[in-house]
């Protein structure tokens, strides 16, 4: 089974989470780092003794696709492959896929690339996508 975890950006100071999404009454999503708390099934019980909010870039809250690059790099949507363009979900096909160089409208799933390693992504590095999306 895979792992369900996400990522996302803080506004604060650009860093990225990773953990549990977790969406506010208002409709904001953060993440939640998994040492960060304990669920009793009821609440969530924050160990660090603040009841601060912390902010996140809503357009970088990512889902992990459960694969590694290359290198053991874990492989979220809105990664870049190398050759390829930006990891996407696609609801239509129910999986994670990129698009190919090799041919203008071909994109593959992301689980059939060969060699796969993840250069950047687009929301530290959108000039990996000129010419590519």
């Amino acid at each position: 089974m895979r792992e369900i975890k996400f990522r996302g950006r803080r506004l604060h100071d650009k860093e990225w989470v990773v953990g549990n999404l977790v969406i506010d009454n208002r409709g904001n999503k953060h993440i939640v780092p998994f040492s960060f708390f304990e669920e009793d099934g009821h609440h969530l019980q924050y160990n660090d003794d603040t009841d601060k909010p912390v902010f996140f870039d809503q357009e970088t809250i990512e889902q992990f696709t459960g694969l590694h690059d290359k290198n053991g790099k874990e492989i979220y949507e809105g990664d870049i492959p190398d050759g390829y363009g930006a990891v996407f979900f696609s609801n239509e096909y129910l999986g994670y896929f990129a698009k190919s160089n090799e041919f203008e409208c071909e994109y593959k799933p992301i689980y059939d690339i060969p060699i796969i390693e993840i250069i950047g992504n687009i929301h530290e590095n959108p000039e990996l996508l000129e010419g590519r999306e």
